[in-house]
């Protein structure tokens, strides 16, 4: 992923890339495996966006972390709407 997404190799300079770059270093710094596993199979996406390489229970895998990704921001949003009136 390094390799691919590192801003200094200029392979990728678009804003998805970009924001890939971001998560990765986020997630390697928390140690958070789980969500360095997703990246991955984001990064394989990027680089190959008809999906020949990747395996469909990876994308099966992924689209499940999405969706509990989906459903904690939604719980978060909740309670912060609980919390301020406005």
């Amino acid at each position: 992923m390094a390799r691919m997404l590192h801003p200094d190799t200029g392979l990728q300079s678009d804003e998805s890339s970009r924001e890939l770059w971001s998560d990765v270093v986020v997630a390697y710094k928390a140690n958070d495996l789980e969500t360095l596993g997703m990246l991955s199979i984001s990064v394989q996406l990027l680089s190959d966006p008809r999906a020949k390489t990747v395996g469909i229970s990876d994308l099966n895998r992924l689209c499940k972390f999405l969706i509990n990704q989906s459903r904690r921001i939604k719980q978060e949003l909740r309670s912060f709407s609980r919390k301020d009136p406005a």
